[in-house]
């Protein structure tokens, strides 16, 4: 006989955050969950039964929706999240409940960092990866960019002020101060945020 396992499927369905990558990590997701039910589940023996909650993009709205599927929904696991700034304050309440938390899209370093968390996982690259690489692409590539040492590029970095975007600042100057390139320009903004334009406007 067939079984069926729960599975909780968090992301931001709606809010700032669902266009960015709440809808479209929800998306993807719940394709993985039809391609493997269609294989006849896990193994070829479990069914995975999608129980859905949107965090509203909101960390508080995140954190009830957590302890609904927990306590309610009794689910052994949870996954998803688009958002750092909603990964870190849930990951403690799964870890605490035992809960298996696996993160699809949230690369914040702070999530694991230090944390020796058994309950809760993530395979991608952290957010300072992603600032180191990007800086290194930029050393890696001054030819092209007409240079004839990474030493005379002159960098703007605009970040997002979350705990995503801080990470990546953080991994971006620590390459660019190594290679002694030129930091001109530094601005964090609002996720919020809808136009761009006054802070392009200052790198003229």
């Amino acid at each position: 006989q067939q079984k069926e396992v729960k599975v909780g499927v968090l992301y931001s369905l709606t809010g700032p955050f669902s266009p960015a990558g709440g809808k479209p990590g929800y998306n993807g997701t719940m394709i993985a969950i039809d391609m493997i039910n269609d294989r006849g589940g896990v193994g070829g023996k479990v069914k995975l039964v999608p129980v859905v909650a949107d965090t509203q993009s909101n960390p508080d709205v995140a954190i009830r929706e957590v302890e609904r599927l927990i306590s309610v929904e009794k689910v052994p696991a949870i996954t998803g999240v688009f958002v750092s700034s909603i990964s870190q304050p849930i990951a403690p309440i799964c870890e605490k409940n035992k809960t298996i938390f696996w993160i699809t899209i949230s690369i914040a370093d702070t999530i694991l960092e230090n944390r020796h968390q058994q309950y809760v996982f993530r395979v991608q690259p952290r957010a300072t990866d992603w600032g180191r690489t990007t800086a290194r692409f930029a050393r890696d590539n001054y030819k092209r960019f007409g240079y004839s040492s990474p030493k005379q590029i002159r960098v703007a970095i605009l970040h997002e002020d979350s705990a995503y975007g801080v990470m990546c600042n953080k991994g971006a100057t620590e390459i660019l101060e190594q290679e002694k390139m030129n930091i001109v320009f530094r601005e964090a903004y609002s996720h919020k945020i809808k136009d761009m334009s006054p802070i392009i406007l200052k790198l003229n």
